[in-house]
């Protein structure tokens, strides 16, 4: 069977971070906490121009899904819920305080920034897991979108994994994780090239623009 001809062209990807959660000043990964009234209003602050996003896509972890079903259902927008863009689980350090951890698990959490790849907290997801995760998650995503302009509404930790991957940053420490600064409802914009050959050529225009 021949192959199919393939059209270039241009999608555009808005990667959205979720607005202030309830409860804030600790370790949220797959905790299911709530956007706070702030948070609510950076969402909306940031979303109040459309651009012209064709799609949603949304993690299920309730502080990105409830604002996502809300813009969806005020701009008509087909929405997405996919479990693959899930912030990593950090296991028992999940939902702790930052306080908590620095006087409880200090020798742990210190090991942890230094080579996260071979101190997984107990019960967490392995990084390397996670970055495995985020990349697939994010080549079956530009395999399959049509040229549109994406808005996903996600996390932090997600959002640096993809720019990780784009740019091709070495993930062997927690670089990508400690020097890209993601605010809360913050915007990062992905434009992504695709050749006749079907090959995909990501470039980032612009991180971290809020409403």
């Amino acid at each position: 069977m021949s192959r199919q001809p393939i059209t270039p062209g241009t999608t555009v990807i808005d990667l959205l971070r979720h607005g202030q959660p309830e409860g804030d000043s600790c370790l949220l990964g797959s905790t299911d906490r709530a956007l706070s009234d702030t948070g609510w209003q950076q969402l909306r602050s940031t979303t109040a121009h459309n651009p012209g996003w064709t799609q949603i896509i949304s993690s299920p972890l309730q502080r990105c899904a409830a604002f996502a079903r809300e813009l969806s259902a005020q701009s008509s927008l087909p929405l997405t819920i996919d479990p693959e863009w899930r912030e990593t689980s950090f296991g028992e350090w999940d939902g702790v305080s930052y306080d908590t951890l620095h006087q409880e698990h200090p020798e742990q959490l210190s090991a942890f920034w230094s080579d996260p790849n071979t101190n997984t907290p107990t019960g967490g997801e392995p990084l390397s897991a996670f970055r495995g995760r985020i990349n697939q998650a994010w080549e079956a995503l530009i395999d399959n979108s049509a040229q549109g302009h994406i808005l996903l509404v996600t996390h932090s930790g997600v959002i640096r994994q993809v720019l990780a991957h784009i740019l091709e940053i070495p993930t062997d420490s927690m670089v990508p994780f400690t020097r890209i600064h993601t605010p809360y409802a913050s915007l990062c914009r992905i434009e992504v090239y695709t050749d006749e050959q079907g090959r995909h050529w990501p470039r980032l225009l612009s991180l971290g623009s809020t409403g």
